[in-house]
């Protein structure tokens, strides 16, 4: 599959769009654009786009992930459901909700804590 052409996205900073011949476009970070060597004019072969694929699903989980519970705080339960309504495959929202939780924004235990104390406030006990 050939790349026609590279551009840089105009609503989301750090994204790239790769168009490809058949008409398709991959919605891929800026990191993934030099990690995969990308340059217009390029052939991928079936396994260099299936990696490029995985990788750019597995960035957008992530995006879409910090977006979500930059929003509103959830579960992981809860962003794991999310992200598969958006599009996320179970094991892109697995490893976005694994990834929040290493870096210390998602956490199920102070989420609860959360709303039991806000309940609490409204007289439920």
């Amino acid at each position: 599959m050939r790349i026609e052409r590279i551009e840089a996205s105009k609503h989301k900073k750090g994204r790239v769009l790769v168009f490809l011949e058949d008409g398709s476009c991959l919605k891929i970070t800026e990191q993934e654009l030099l990690d995969f060597r990308l340059r217009s004019g390029d052939e991928l072969d079936g396994e260099a786009l299936g990696r490029l694929k995985e990788a750019a699903g597995v960035s957008n989980a992530r995006a879409a992930a910090a977006d979500l519970i930059g929003k509103r705080a959830m579960s992981r339960r809860d962003l794991e459901r999310k992200l598969r309504e958006k599009g996320a495959s179970e094991a892109e929202a697995r490893y976005a909700a694994e990834w929040l939780e290493a870096i210390g924004a998602l956490n199920d235990a102070e989420y609860a804590a959360a709303l039991v104390r806000h309940y609490s406030r409204l007289g439920y006990g």
